[in-house]
């Protein structure tokens, strides 16, 4: 019976049914009315219960759960006369039953006792093994997260308990002292730090029970720092030191509120040597407690610093007289909940801020320090009830350290401000007119509160102050004036990154920040609409895949979106109208149907609006947003309007070539936001963008240059305006930056820019390197800035500066020498007279350019540069295409035995369009792939030792994938294809079209064989054959980027002519001969 018994572990829970649970639970207790004494049946019994607790808490049986406790109860009672494993198994089933039932509606051992108490009732037991068994039980129970005030009343009441087994008081023998110094005091170590470890409700207080732990029990320092040190690992802080300096005015507050002399605080745990070092490193978080209760002492920390106290009150001023004032108000209304000692710090702290500053100073500081004290003043507001009413949200805050006030107080505190120092003006009204730097400056705090705080409960109260805030803003917002734009811009943004921060966790944080969202902008509307259209592309394209998302958040951003689109459509409209589509889930409907009214209003769109709209939404939304929707439309667009795409590309025919032209043709604009949204971290976005830039393909865009140079409008202004309104644009765009640090530098870096006069002091620096640069006579050697412009790909820059180069080294060798001959070219002259180093980095840079931006001609210009030297003269063939020649060169080099040669050969014969000869090859460190696949031969697998992501071979395998019927390998081919694609996009440059043909035909490629794949089994081949000869009219480029798609589209009818359909036959032979057609 007992080997069964002992087997439970292994069957899963729920498959026991109670008749079995029954008959368990009777043998059990039969066992333990004969055998219950026994050492050995205890232990089996209770491991044997641990066990069967999962089956029996999913029972429906009450008397199976009431039995299962009696036993327990048995064991518990008479732990004293067990042995410590005993004790130590009876821990592990009160664990698991707080696991399995935290609220504690069946688990109760005695009294109504919670189980979790009765744990720690163990952290007294004289048997290490039984404390540390305790605590690691209870680190179950304060993991269990708090949903509500009476799980965080009850992990308090728990935490109450461990503190009264911790600190044992009493007379204790001299065998208990010792345990007490040795072992305890570990254990008490190690209980506090888990719980400061895992429990970010109670973690301040368990930091603070652990500095009483180093006070009262005199522990070790430095073993007392390696567990700190262990905490703050744990919560990715930087070191014990960090932690305690973090959680310090909470730790100072209940220092003092415990009646501790400051004296015995363990500042050695912050690393001060003496007290006097802690009160001087410290003295903003001292002050406010000292000012009222050991003036003397503050005294002789300003004597240490040198500075008067009358300036160290100064310092300290929003702190000390938030909390006088909160006192004070609190005091008057009708609901006073302030204790005695509370009014008695006010008095005292008034008393003795009069005999060291006079009332009129006083009144001053508050007036000059009126953001500092504002801020102080919310700093102390904590009001479960209001966060509860204003985000319709039941969440379970912990209590701070008093003082602390509610809304009502810090509301009515504010009042009086107003009424006593501000002649009866608002606040915000007063800030606005007088100092509004004040009240961004307050915003930016309470928004920074946020994002430093480590925990979602921290979270939630600093959000909750930080809206108490934008409330007294709104009125504001609400008249006009000069800084609506800023305040709305500013909140708006703030508000919605929050939202989108890790929103895939669901966070109770970005739920209210969307909620009250949704209440900010009910508040401002319609009044504000001009101001928020600015803004709504960028909102909308953030919120819409959040709303996808089946959770809560997902289900507030949209009622949120609904708030925008659906209820202020007469508002917005203008905006509304400039969006992308949205998605065809259910929750997007109405949404959708408002948009299309509003977008088409009667209205044809043609492909090329369809393409302008993109275009605009683009440049609305610059960098940041969601554009798959937009992406999926404007690729059915370009997919089914391939008559009106070949009327755009002829357009182009009527372009003078110039790169101004590009500024202006919708294809060459369309092509560069595309190209920039494949590199999106959105796998979506990307891909979709992938598959715009494939229905375009690589037709011939009739520029040499694909994106011009952004030219900046000067106007009339000087060197100096220009740098300030760039710098100052660049700063505005980054004060709502998604990171509150970017925002944090670039307020900082505008009120400099700003403030200072004519901003001298600031962009002078500037101004000095923009007249050296334009003015002045550098001694810059413009053939290493044309090597590192061709390193980043910039080819027309590089062949700038060594246009420069070739005509200052032509000035100095014609000025030397008159000793050449009228028959050489100036580059001819140059290289005669440079080194060979010299001479080869100018080919390379020529060269490599011309071939790059597709200027051939040019090329043909370079061939008398340095050709008696073999290997310049091959590579020169390689630029300009002369593949039989290159053929012949390496030919002869691997007979000669240099076998290094042969990938090149390989790759000439390739050009010259000889495949098969490449496969007779043996021995080649990587697979032929394109002579394969243009052959048909399949018989080549995957070789996971080959380090090669080349785009040729994952098409191989997408190939050999439809060849196979393996769909499942074909979408793994196709996306590592696409991902090769990205990263040579990552490196190309938008200077040259030339530089995206040979990735646009690669994206056709891939693109047309999903087409083929979805069509041979949902759709008409004949259908996509007519779209390939559609798309055939379209690209009218260069044969090296339109073979490769044609050669693919071969291979694959070929297979299907092969094995399914024999009617292909005379479209693959029309195939075959337009092809040779295009190639005469």
């Amino acid at each position: 019976m007992m080997t069964f018994l002992l087997s439970l572990q292994n069957f899963k829970v729920g498959t026991l049914s109670d008749k079995i649970l029954g008959s368990i639970l009777k043998s059990m207790q039969t066992i333990c009315e004969a055998c219950y004494k026994n050492y050995d049946t205890a232990l089996n019994i209770l491991k044997i219960l641990y066990d069967l607790y999962p089956h029996i808490a999913v029972s429906s049986s009450n008397n199976h759960k009431e039995n299962s406790i009696i036993l327990l109860r048995s064991f518990y009672t008479e732990h004293d006369n067990y042995g410590p494993s005993v004790s130590t198994a009876i821990i592990d089933c009160m664990g698991q039953l707080c696991k399995l039932d935290p609220d504690g509606i069946w688990s109760k051992l005695k009294d109504n006792t919670e189980i979790a108490i009765q744990i720690a009732e163990f952290l007294s037991s004289n048997f290490q093994e039984v404390r540390l068994a305790a605590i690691k039980n209870l680190d179950i129970i304060f993991n269990i997260i708090h949903k509500n005030d009476l799980q965080l009343t009850r992990q308090n009441s728990i935490f109450n308990e461990v503190c009264k087994k911790v600190f044992v008081n009493g007379n204790l023998s001299e065998e208990r002292r010792i345990d007490e110094t040795v072992t305890r005091t570990a254990s008490a170590l190690h209980a506090f730090a888990t719980i400061a470890s895992n429990n970010a409700v109670l973690r301040q207080k368990a930091l603070f029970a652990l500095v009483q732990l180093v006070h009262e029990k005199k522990l070790n320092i430095d073993s007392t720092r390696r567990v700190l040190d262990m905490v703050a690992k744990h919560l990715n802080i930087l070191d014990a030191f960090t932690l305690i300096e973090t959680n310090l005015e909470y730790l100072i507050s209940c220092w003092y509120g415990n009646n501790y002399a400051f004296t015995d605080f363990p500042y050695i745990l912050l690393g001060c040597t003496s007290e006097m070092e802690f009160y001087a490193k410290y003295t903003t978080v001292m002050i406010p407690v000292l000012i009222a209760n050991n003036v003397r002492l503050l005294t002789d920390i300003c004597n240490y610093h040198g500075e008067s106290i009358q300036r160290m009150i100064e310092m300290s001023y929003p702190n000390i007289m938030a909390r006088c004032l909160l006192i004070s108000t609190a005091e008057l209304l009708t609901n006073n909940t302030i204790s005695e000692e509370m009014s008695e710090y006010k008095n005292k702290c008034l008393t003795n801020l009069l005999s060291i500053c006079d009332n009129d100073q006083l009144k001053g500081l508050l007036v000059t320090k009126l953001d500092t004290v504002i801020k102080s003043i919310l700093q102390l507001c904590f009001d479960p009830k209001d966060v509860q009413n204003r985000f319709s949200l039941n969440c379970a805050l912990p209590e701070p350290q008093p003082p602390f006030f509610s809304v009502e107080t810090v509301l009515e505190t504010i009042n009086h401000i107003q009424n006593d120092n501000l002649n009866g003006k608002r606040l915000v009204f007063y800030c606005a007119e007088n100092s509004p730097e004040k009240l961004q400056k307050m915003l930016l705090y309470m928004f920074t509160a946020i994002h430093t705080c480590t925990t979602t409960e921290d979270k939630v109260k600093a959000l909750h102050r930080c809206t108490v805030l934008i409330d007294l803003i709104i009125p504001l917002l609400k008249q006009v004036n000069d800084l609506r734009v800023y305040f709305i811009r500013t909140i708006s943004y703030a508000l919605i990154h929050m939202i989108q921060n890790d929103y895939e966790k669901d966070s109770i944080v970005n739920t209210m920040c969307c909620r009250y969202f949704a209440s900010f902008l009910s508040q401002i509307l319609p009044e504000n609409a001009e101001i928020l259209e600015k803004f709504i592309v960028t909102f909308v394209s953030i919120l819409v895949p959040i709303a996808k998302c089946e959770t809560n958040l997902g289900l507030e951003c949209t009622k949120l979106l609904n708030l925008l689109i659906v209820e202020h459509v007469d508002d917005l409209v203008g905006a509304i109208k400039t969006l992308d589509p949205f998605p065809q889930d259910d929750n997007f409907v109405q949404m959708q149907e408002v948009y299309t009214k509003v977008k088409y209003d009667k209205k044809d769109f043609n492909l090329e609006n369809e393409i302008e709209h993109f275009l605009n939404t683009s440049n609305l939304m610059g960098s940041s947003g969601y554009r798959t929707e937009g992406l999926k439309y404007l690729k059915n667009e370009l997919s089914n309007k391939k008559v009106e795409l070949k009327e755009l590309y002829s357009k182009l025919h009527n372009l003078r070539g110039f790169s101004e032209d590009c500024e202006k043709s919708i294809l060459h604009r369309l092509i560069c936001i595309l190209v920039k949204l494949c590199l999106s971290s959105d796998s979506n976005e990307s891909v979709e963008a992938l598959r715009c830039l494939g229905e375009l393909g690589p037709a011939d865009l009739l520029t040499t240059v694909l994106q011009a140079e952004q030219r900046c409008e000067q106007g009339k202004w000087n060197p100096f305006d220009l740098v300030t309104g760039c710098v100052t644009a660049l700063l505005s765009k980054y004060i709502v930056d998604n990171n509150i640090e970017v925002v944090t530098a670039a307020s900082e870096a505008l009120y400099y820019v700003l403030d200072c006069k004519e901003a001298k002091t600031v962009l002078g620096k500037f101004i000095n390197v923009y007249n050296i640069l334009h003015f002045g006579d550098l001694s810059l050697n413009y053939l290493h800035v044309g090597q590192a412009a061709q390193f980043c790909t910039a080819h027309f820059t590089a062949l700038l500066y060594v246009e420069l180069w070739c005509q200052e080294r032509l000035n100095e060798i014609r000025s030397s020498t008159t000793n050449y001959s009228s028959s050489l070219t100036p580059l001819d002259i140059i290289c005669q007279n440079e080194e060979p180093k010299i001479r080869q980095a100018l080919q390379n840079i020529l060269r490599g350019s011309y071939k790059e931006v597709g200027e051939f001609d040019a090329l043909y210009a370079c061939e008398s540069l340095g050709l008696l030297d073999n290997h310049l003269k091959v590579e020169h063939y390689e630029h300009l295409q002369r593949w039989e020649q290159v053929a012949l060169f390496y030919d002869i080099q691997v007979s000669q035995g240099n076998t290094a040669c042969e990938p090149k050969l390989l790759n000439a014969l390739k050009n010259c369009s000889l495949y098969q000869l490449p496969l007779k090859y043996d021995n080649l460190e990587e697979s032929q792939y394109e002579c394969a696949w243009r052959l048909g031969h399949w018989n080549i697998h995957k070789n996971e030792s080959e380090n090669s992501e080349n785009y040729e071979k994952y098409k191989y395998f997408s190939l050999k994938a439809i060849h196979d019927d393996d769909m499942n390998s074909f979408g793994c081919a196709i996306s590592d294809a696409k991902d090769s694609i990205i990263k040579n996009l990552r490196h190309a440059s938008l200077e040259s079209s030339k530089n995206l043909y040979e990735p646009l035909s690669q994206l056709q490629s891939l693109l047309e064989l999903e087409d083929y794949t979805k069509t041979r089994t949902e759709g008409d081949i004949k259908e996509l054959l007519e779209k390939w000869e559609t798309q055939d009219d379209i690209n009218r480029n260069e044969f090296q980027y339109i073979e490769p798609i044609h050669a693919q589209r071969m291979v694959i009818l070929n297979d299907l002519v092969k094995f399914k359909d024999d009617s292909l036959k005379d479209s693959l032979i029309q195939m075959h001969l337009k092809l040779a057609g295009r190639n005469l």
